[in-house]
């Protein structure tokens, strides 16, 4: 329990720009709170300020997958529990 797995890390480092967000989302509420209230003209906050994780494009959505790629995984992950349990 005390290492980390190779297939763990690639989770944790792909992730890794998503780590402040909490924090940026509530410093774009705070400004946009701001901004509004002196202003007569509607406005959203993402017209204050736009981050990446709301323009970039989703993959998982215009990907199709083949057949040979659900063989492939299935077999990865075949080998992948088998290293988990020990086998």
């Amino acid at each position: 329990m005390d290492e980390m797995e190779e297939y763990e890390l690639y989770e944790i480092i792909n992730n890794l720009r998503y780590l402040e967000r909490n924090d940026w989302e509530r410093t774009r509420l705070s400004i946009y709170s701001n901004v509004q209230m002196n202003t007569k003209k509607k406005i959203t906050p993402k017209d204050i300020l736009t981050f990446p994780w709301e323009t970039e494009p989703k993959e998982e959505d215009s990907k199709e997958i083949s057949k040979e790629d659900i063989e492939r995984l299935k077999e990865k992950s075949k080998l992948i529990s088998e290293k988990i349990n020990g086998k």
